[in-house]
């Protein structure tokens, strides 16, 4: 398979330039809405099931394995994991600068870590109640996958559900594994990822921020404005620096721009915080 990406530079820039189309598809007035209070903070909305479904079928893609031809000698490696790798020797900006992307993507990660203990689950089609212990990258990954396919093109998640009830001492086989299919929808995808979504739209929306904050610096160097003689208008170009190495007119210089057009362009948001009584269970 030939490599899209030579360096660490090119790997950086499509990484990032890759996140921010993501967190900018979750984040927009069409999918989400948020309401506050002044004593507890704000809460997330989905504004129809599609909305919802769609924002976590997208999350998934947020932690799914990038395609080799994408990265340097590397191999099975989410976006947000190469971008924990990238805040620990940023190329773009300065460790300075990626200070707040770096604390925010180790929050998140270590939310998505944690397995709480979901106490009482009831699966009717295979007449089992269980205490289950999963991760939320877990409940995620589930969830978002249902969200996208049926359970005929399911086989990997299938095997991943039973994986979970073996690891909480009980033995499915894959046809209940299937039929458990059902209600994990319904207990994580109408249920407790709603709980969770005002939280993860605040650590999401604040990596979305902290990514231009991180690149902002380089925006500045690179934005050259002028007056466009043919157009008769004043227009705008990105100049990379040259210790970046980047070919006008490459695929990479053309991946730079729309990078730099997303720190151009705020997020939609502004920085949120969720509802404290949505950051206490699972």
């Amino acid at each position: 398979m030939k490599r899209i990406v030579s360096t660490l530079v090119e790997q950086e820039i499509l990484v990032l330039t890759a996140a921010n189309y993501t967190l900018r598809e979750m984040h927009n007035r069409i999918m989400i809405t948020f309401s506050s209070d002044p004593q507890v903070g704000q809460t997330m909305s989905f504004e129809s099931a599609v909305s919802r479904d769609l924002y976590f079928i997208l999350f998934v893609d947020f932690l799914a394995n990038i395609r080799e031809e994408y990265l340097v000698g590397k191999k099975k490696i989410s976006t947000l994991d190469t971008l924990l790798e990238i805040v620990k020797s940023p190329l773009l900006g300065t460790k300075k600068s990626s200070r707040r992307l770096r604390n925010g993507l180790v929050k998140l990660k270590k939310w998505l870590d944690f397995e709480p203990v979901i106490k009482k689950m009831w699966f009717p089609n295979i007449d089992r109640k269980i205490d289950l212990k999963i991760s939320r990258a877990n409940m995620i990954r589930i969830c978002g996958n249902l969200n996208k396919h049926d359970f005929l093109k399911l086989s990997q998640l299938v095997s991943v559900i039973q994986e979970i009830f073996l690891n909480n001492g009980v033995r499915l086989t894959r046809e209940d594994a299937i039929m458990s299919l059902e209600h994990f929808g319904e207990w994580f995808n109408e249920n407790i990822l709603i709980y969770h979504s005002s939280f993860i739209a605040e650590m999401l929306i604040d990596i979305q921020w902290s990514i231009r904050e991180y690149l902002e610096p380089l925006y500045k160097k690179s934005l050259v404005s002028y007056y466009d003689e043919r157009l008769k208008l004043n227009s705008y170009r990105f100049d990379p620096p040259k210790k970046l190495g980047i070919v006008k007119g490459s695929f990479i210089f053309h991946m730079y721009w729309n990078l730099m057009n997303f720190v151009r362009d705020k997020p939609i948001f502004n920085r949120v915080k969720a509802d404290k009584y949505l950051k206490l269970r699972y």
